[in-house]
């Protein structure tokens, strides 16, 4: 599933970048840089960071609105792409939304809507948030995503389809409305298993995103997440009640089919019957890969577990390395 992540997620995530190469200067790795560009994108990092690089584990691919940021990993040109997280930034939306923007700056950063929204933001800033606020549309057409950004910032996108200053055609209203949803039950399920990654670099979260067993548990909450829009906690804790019970089910269902398969393919040996029990002991041996693929499915809510097992597998693996053990 591909995501547009945008502000304020997408900021903590470009002060995260900044944080892991040299190249930066010190104000720039700060959480409240004096540059008013840098502070304006990067928003409250603390309240962020953990849901955005949460976001970035999830899903398997992400965009990034570009900015003026060198990313790890990849050369700072107008199309960038981080191949260990796989996350692209394309500078192309954003000169398009600058276009779209432009003419109209002054009158809508008067809008009486607008204006309301963007109040506690300091003047000079202003002009950037509108511009990625367009910027999201143009992403949103280009990718036909979900965009995950702040209320204040979906509430600015909307004013500006009204008003129509960026494309309306290609954009998915309800597509961009669903990343709402996503944030909401993707914060709640970070706070719940208390998944943090603020300590990783991109090497490790990356070793992190495509571990086997954590791709999958991440595939089954994605598919939960499309079918589950309504963020609920309690509808949360509901739902990952069902997923276990019914993934105990799926297992024991399994077992059920293993175990019938050993006992068809010990009976297939018996002279004249050896056909048809070899035909019914695949069959079953079909059902119970089938039941441990479903009961894999419904295991998305041992993400946060699993991750941070692998964190602490990882860390004793490094240690043993250390010492020359292994």
């Amino acid at each position: 599933m591909k995501i547009i992540l945008s502000h304020p997620f997408s900021g903590a995530v470009y002060w995260w970048f900044m944080n892991q190469q040299d190249i930066v200067g010190e104000d720039l790795k700060s959480k409240k840089p004096h540059h008013g560009y840098y502070r304006t994108l990067y928003g409250n990092v603390d309240k962020n960071l953990d849901v955005a690089l949460a976001c970035t584990v999830i899903f398997d691919e992400i965009v990034l609105p570009a900015i003026d940021a060198p990313i790890p990993g990849t050369a700072m040109t107008n199309r960038m792409y981080q191949p260990d997280l796989a996350i692209a930034a394309d500078w192309e939306q954003v000169n398009q939304a600058q276009e779209l923007v432009r003419p109209h700056e002054r009158e809508l950063l008067n809008d009486t809507h607008i204006k309301a929204v963007l109040k506690s933001i300091p003047k000079g800033a202003r002009s950037i948030a509108l511009l990625y606020a367009a910027a999201d549309v143009v992403l949103g057409v280009t990718h036909r995503a979900p965009i995950i950004c702040a209320p204040g910032r979906m509430s600015i996108v909307a004013r500006l389809l009204q008003l129509g200053v960026v494309p309306t055609s290609g954009f998915d209203i309800d597509t961009f409305s669903a990343g709402a949803s996503l944030v909401h039950n993707v914060a709640d399920y970070t706070a719940i298993t208390g998944v943090t990654f603020n300590s990783e670099n991109v090497g490790g979260l990356g070793g992190i995103k495509w571990n086997e067993a954590i791709r999958r548990y991440a595939d089954g909450f994605q598919a939960w997440l499309n079918e589950n829009e309504a963020p609920d906690e309690n509808a949360l804790w509901e739902a990952i009640a069902e997923a276990r019970a019914d993934s105990e089910v799926a297992r024991g269902m399994s077992g059920y089919f293993k175990a019938n398969s050993r006992a068809l393919s010990l009976i297939s040996l018996l002279p004249g019957v050896g056909t048809v029990t070899g035909a019914l002991a695949i069959a079953s041996d079909y059902a119970g890969e089938s039941q441990e693929r479903k009961a894999g499915r419904l295991d998305w809510h041992q993400l946060g577990p699993e991750i941070e097992a692998y964190k602490k597998r990882r860390a004793i693996d490094n240690e043993l390395s250390r010492r020359g053990l292994i």
